[in-house]
C-alpha cells in the first residue's frame, strides 16, 4: 500500500507541477492533482491535502497565492511557488500498532517560466527505488538495514 501510495503521489505532484502555466488559475494545479488521485487511487482522496501548495514572495506562504480549489487567481510568469503535495493518516497492511498509520509528502520549489514551469528543487531524486528501502525479515536484520541506509546515503550525495 505504502508503495501505491508514493507512487499515486508523485503523479499527482508532477500533474501538479505540469500546470504551472501562465494564464491557468490556480485552481487548475490542484484540480489536476486531485484528479490523479481520484483516477489512479480513489480509496485515498480523503487522505490526500486540501492544497497544493502556495506562493513563494515577500512572505515565505503568500496567503493570496494558495493552490487550492477555490483559488481563481491568474498565473504569471515568475510567479513562485512551493508545491507541497502529502497524503495523511493511511492506513497500512500492518499488525504492528506502532507503523499501523503513515503520512507521506512531496516539495519541490517551482517557477513559472514563460511556457513551461522551472523545478529549482528538480537535483531531488524522487523516484521509489530513490527514496524508500525495506527491511528484510531475515535473522540479522541489521546488516540488511545497513545496507540500505548506506545505499540511501551514497543516492542523496549526488
Amino acid at each position: 500500500m505504502q508503495k501505491k501510495a508514493y507512487e499515486v503521489l508523485l503523479n499527482a505532484h508532477e500533474a501538479a507541477i505540469a500546470s504551472l502555466k501562465p494564464g491557468n488559475k490556480a485552481n487548475v494545479v490542484y484540480k489536476s492533482a486531485i484528479s490523479i488521485v481520484k483516477r489512479d487511487a480513489p480509496e485515498f482522496v480523503g487522505s490526500f491535502a486540501k492544497t497544493a501548495g502556495t506562493g513563494i514572495g515577500i512572505e515565505f506562504r503568500e496567503s493570496v497565492l494558495g493552490l487550492n480549489a477555490k483559488n481563481d487567481r491568474v498565473l504569471m510568469a515568475g510567479m513562485v511557488f512551493n508545491v507541497s503535495l502529502g497524503f495523511q493518516d493511511l492506513q497500512a497492511q500492518t499488525t504492528n500498532i506502532k507503523t499501523e498509520k503513515f503520512s507521506l509528502l512531496l516539495a519541490d520549489t517551482v517557477i513559472i517560466g514563460e511556457k513551461l514551469p522551472e523545478v529549482v528543487t528538480s537535483i531531488n531524486f524522487k523516484a521509489l527505488e530513490d527514496v524508500a528501502y525495506e527491511r528484510s525479515k531475515a535473522k540479522d536484520e541489521s546488516k540488511s538495514i545497513v545496507g540500505s541506509l548506506l545505499k540511501a546515503t551514497l543516492r542523496s550525495e549526488n
